[in-house]
């Protein structure tokens, strides 16, 4: 064992993985109890209402009681529960409870990060019943494992690094096609749909500052009227040079924070747009928009959560065609991620789970990626490939469950081996 996973392991025994109170005696509510109604509600540490749904493990797994995994949805805008039955979701059949939220209306901000945090507890079974968090000091509570869809990814990450709230022992972070970047969340290397050609995916970077792809948005251009998807106003590329954004011109892609009402471009997009002092009036500033995206993804946030949690896990994967990133050739979105984990300090990281998870829930195990743990990611690499499109038996979330899989075993077991031949004791 090598002198990062044995301080690992010595963590995980010594401390539990995790800070939260330990001074008040717990007695949480039981998930079990909410299988005639899987959707409730729960009292927060702040005393606001967050609602839930638990859906119950179908079969136990092969030894101790079920976990249950805390899933996080992707996306900006508010999505009510319940869920329909095409939203990802995770596999029951696996030996693991799900816990789903709903998110407030917030772009993934500090209500967001609170309410993620109040699931933590809740599945952790560190929240009593009136909302107070709670440690029972006589059972030493399990880790929990985070599953996240998309921008749920940087939720979780940015949850984990926010120094204002409680949390519980975290095991690991399984994230399936999280945008690394504000370039990357504003879709600023365009789609196949709308193609951007500034976009070259050999001038994308990633340092301890920032993750960030050179690119050339000048003349950029205040544009209105059909050329704006989502706005009465939009930036876009004046590539010709003419002062207007013609169809075949590339109209750039914002967030819209609730809070303000103002559209929020990728750092890149607003420095570029107060230069040339074209930001329309329902934009964030040059200023606001660097602050929005601090809170919400980047090196920093990363770096604050490892520190947080020396002994945290991370899974990075996703398929050969991003759900959103649809023009990207290569995993840049992917590989950019681990590398900004690894440099932030993130005790182990993996690019894709283990194929032998792969193999047992999907079979054909030499179709799947398997690159060792805490092997050194560099977004150059072309034997550095994205996992198999799904189709037909290979839904959507599979590459999730078997991260999620992955990190429970490895955390119950204390294997943080650089790969693994077959998978540990998990599974039904």
């Amino acid at each position: 064992m090598c002198q990062t996973q044995l301080m690992r392991a010595l963590f995980l025994i010594v401390f539990g993985l995790g800070c939260g109170p330990k001074s008040q005696p717990c007695s949480p509510p039981d998930p079990s109890a909410d299988l005639d109604d899987s959707i409730f509600s729960v009292t927060s540490p702040d005393g606001a209402q967050i609602l839930l749904q638990f859906d119950p493990a179908t079969q136990p797994p092969v030894s101790g009681p079920s976990p249950t995994v805390v899933f996080v949805q992707g996306g900006w805008k508010f999505k009510a529960l319940p869920f329909s039955p095409t939203h990802p979701r995770l596999n029951p059949d696996l030996g693991f409870h799900a816990l789903y939220l709903q998110l407030p209306n917030d772009a993934r901000g500090a209500q967001s990060r609170a309410a993620l945090a109040t699931a933590l507890l809740y599945a952790a079974g560190m929240l009593d019943e009136g909302g107070d968090a709670c440690q029972d000091d006589e059972t030493e509570a399990q880790p929990i494992v985070i599953a996240a869809y998309s921008n749920g990814g940087n939720l979780a990450w940015s949850t984990l690094a926010d120094p204002a709230l409680l949390l519980p022992p975290i095991a690991g972070i399984a994230t399936f096609e999280t945008p690394p970047s504000s370039q990357f969340a504003t879709l600023d290397m365009g789609t196949r749909a709308q193609q951007n050609d500034r976009f070259h995916d050999e001038r994308c970077t990633v340092t301890s500052a920032e993750i960030v792809c050179a690119m050339d948005y000048t003349p950029i251009i205040a544009a209105d009227g059909s050329r704006c998807t989502q706005t009465e106003t939009c930036l876009g590329i004046d590539g010709n040079n003419d002062g207007i954004l013609q169809q075949e011109e590339f109209a750039l892609h914002t967030i819209l924070d609730p809070s303000s009402g103002l559209q929020v471009p990728s750092i890149q997009v607003a420095a570029a747009a107060h230069i040339a002092r074209v930001l329309p009036q329902d934009f964030m500033s040059n200023a606001q928009t660097a602050d929005f995206w601090a809170q919400r993804m980047g090196p920093d946030v990363l770096k604050w959560a490892a520190e947080r949690f020396p002994g945290l896990a991370a899974i990075v994967t996703g398929t050969e065609k991003d759900h959103a990133l649809t023009a990207l050739k290569r995993p840049i979105h992917l590989t950019t991620f681990a590398m900004a984990l690894q440099q932030a300090g993130v005790a182990w990281v993996r690019l894709h789970p283990d194929a032998a998870y792969m193999q047992m829930l999907q079979g054909d195990v030499a179709i799947w990626e398997d690159n060792g743990a805490n092997d050194d990611t560099n977004l150059n690499d072309p034997s550095l490939s994205a996992e198999p499109e799904e189709s037909g038996d290979l839904y959507p979330t599979a590459y999730l469950n078997s991260a999620v899989l992955e990190l429970l075993d490895r955390s119950r077991v204390l294997d943080w081996s650089n790969d693994l031949d077959d998978p540990l004791e998990m599974i039904p």
